[in-house]
């Protein structure tokens, strides 16, 4: 977790850890990569940023000189009330 200018880390929140903080998932066939955040130590603040750093591998046959997009979005998010996140988990169902 950083600051808004995205280097300065946010003071009391060190590296997230896998498996404790968020969950992380790979589907090799869409190409997509899933963080699910699990524990008060992921909670973007406000004027705060997640910094996600990954590594990428192109295919074999991938042409040269190519433009490459990479497209990020939130599919999903949460308010701060646990009644406000139980009731939209129930509508998305």
């Amino acid at each position: 977790m950083f600051a808004a200018d995205g280097v300065t880390p946010v003071p009391g929140k060190g590296p997230l850890v896998q498996g404790t903080d968020y969950s992380l998932a790979y589907d090799v066939a869409a190409c997509e990569l899933t963080l699910n955040m699990l524990t008060a130590a992921s909670v973007i603040g406000v004027s705060e940023r997640l910094v996600i750093a990954y590594r990428t591998q192109l295919d074999a046959g991938t042409q040269n000189g190519i433009t490459l997009t990479n497209v990020a979005g939130a599919t999903q998010w949460y308010n701060d009330s646990p009644r406000i996140r139980a009731a939209a988990a129930t509508r998305a169902r």
